[in-house]
């Protein structure tokens, strides 16, 4: 018996077509065992702090953008007429705001 230079096992008495499928089923079934017992053995598992951002995550996708009590106390005191800003403080945001566009 010997090993070709292609990994069959051959004899020189007897029929090398049936020693090369008798080598190749080995081979696949060793790979078939292989395979299924590295997925049988595969897992995952999540640490407490992967799950807490997860949760935190799902809690700002629920969270409305929009602050209601805010909006609501602003709408009322523009309706009252009791809303001022000072100038300074719109020249203010405009330059951040522009500022922050260039660069």
């Amino acid at each position: 018996m010997r090993i070709n230079d292609k990994q069959f096992i051959t004899t020189d008495k007897g029929d090398k077509a049936a020693d090369t499928k008798k080598a190749e089923a080995k081979r696949g079934q060793g790979a078939k065992k292989a395979s299924s017992a590295s997925a049988s053995a595969d897992s995952v598992r999540l640490s407490s702090r992967s799950r807490d951002i997860a949760e935190i995550a799902l809690q700002l996708k629920e969270a409305s953008e929009v602050r209601e009590e805010l909006v609501s106390e602003l709408r009322a005191k523009i309706k009252d007429g009791t809303y001022h800003v000072s100038g300074g403080d719109i020249a203010s945001k405009i330059m951040d705001k522009a500022l922050n566009n260039i660069f």
